[in-house]
């Protein structure tokens, strides 16, 4: 998806406007834009859980995922944040703009199980929050570090949890 993402983006624009996308003047801005971002997700989705919504979506996760170790969890995290975003937000939003980008984000994350029917919600609100970042900043690097942090605290979370639960 990175590969593609970015050959595209070069054939159109070069590869150094491309390689622009990924990291501008303020790059530790951006990071901490990102990092925040990751935050205020981490903790709705918190939230979500501790009031009973996401229980059944995180147990049927935990099931598809299966005993992760952490160093998976972050090679998974950063293949499918980095690869996402630079399809997402530096292919389709740079194309049909934000809001197309956001829908069709959150639509590739239609379940396929009634367990995870909030899926596509999570990542219609995620996928929004990473378009206003990418408009806000110009680069590619606060929706990349927001999405591989939130993918790998959830994964890691989600399957300690079920490894703590089938001791």
């Amino acid at each position: 998806m990175t590969i593609g993402s970015v050959w595209w983006l070069a054939s159109e624009e070069g590869l150094g406007t491309t390689m622009g996308r990924m990291a501008g003047p303020h790059f530790l801005v951006d990071v901490a834009i990102g990092l925040v971002g990751a935050l205020l997700v981490i903790i709705g989705a918190l939230a979500c859980l501790k009031a009973g919504w996401t229980v059944a979506m995180e147990t049927t996760l935990g099931v598809h995922l299966g005993p992760i170790r952490r160093p998976t969890c972050w090679v998974l995290a950063l293949c499918s944040g980095v690869g996402e975003e630079w399809l997402f937000r530096g292919v389709l939003q740079e194309q049909w703009g934000p809001v197309a980008a956001t829908l069709l984000f959150a639509a590739i994350h239609m379940p396929m199980e009634r367990a995870l029917i909030l899926w596509p919600l999570f990542a219609l609100v995620a996928g929004a929050m990473f378009s206003a970042m990418t408009l806000w900043t110009g680069t590619l690097t606060s929706c990349m570090v927001a999405h591989v942090l939130i993918n790998v605290v959830h994964m890691r979370r989600i399957t300690l949890k079920r490894s703590a639960h089938s001791l």
